[in-house]
């Protein structure tokens, strides 16, 4: 499906999963060189309910459609996305999220969250940075009030998407006053000590 390549030279500098030259690796060491050599006190840390289930099928294609006209392959898309779930020895047809297993899952689900980082490149990157990898997200800010704000942004952008933030999940982590840190990729992250960093 080399047509759907086409799509990599939309995405943003701040996605880094399920791409071409691009791993969890390098996604961790934006987050510790931004919190720790740059005015990093407030992060948001943010979870989707749901995420890949919750994908609503006319928004994905119409997302895609801006990218692709040949009716062929948008007519490929469309069946994939209603292709199913088999549950136990049951057969459940889908009228959301995205296709399970397929090879174009990740795709899909990069192109769909590409909305939020073009919106957030655009307009909101004052506030903050934003690392992404697939559905986990973080947003690194300097204020509380940067913090705060962001988290309003957010949530209106999922409406737009109709996913939700799942604010039991979800949290604002003061970086300043919390030793704790937050889990992101696996990885504990937390701001170092003066000491240890090399500009002090």
């Amino acid at each position: 499906m080399s047509k759907m390549s086409v799509f990599e030279a939309d995405f943003k500098d701040c996605s880094f999963g399920f791409r071409p030259k691009r791993r969890a690796k390098q996604a961790i060491q934006r987050i510790h060189k931004t919190v720790n050599y740059g005015r990093v006190y407030w992060v948001v840390d943010v979870d989707i309910s749901g995420y890949f289930n919750n994908i609503s099928h006319d928004k994905l294609l119409t997302l895609v459609e801006q990218r692709i006209s040949d009716r062929r392959v948008l007519k490929i898309i469309r069946k994939w996305l209603k292709a199913g779930v088999m549950k136990g020895d049951q057969y459940e047809e889908s009228e959301i999220g995205r296709p399970q297993g397929g090879v174009i899952s990740p795709l899909l689900a990069n192109i769909y969250l590409n909305y939020l980082d073009t919106v957030w490149e655009k307009r909101f990157s004052h506030l903050g940075t934003l690392v992404r990898y697939a559905d986990d997200l973080v947003i690194l800010c300097e204020q509380k009030t940067h913090a705060l704000e962001a988290i309003q942004v957010l949530k209106a952008v999922f409406g737009k998407l109709e996913l939700t933030m799942n604010v039991d999940k979800s949290k604002l982590v003061n970086l300043w006053l919390d030793r704790e840190g937050f889990d992101f990729l696996g990885l504990h992250h937390r701001r170092l000590p003066k000491c240890s960093r090399a500009w002090d």
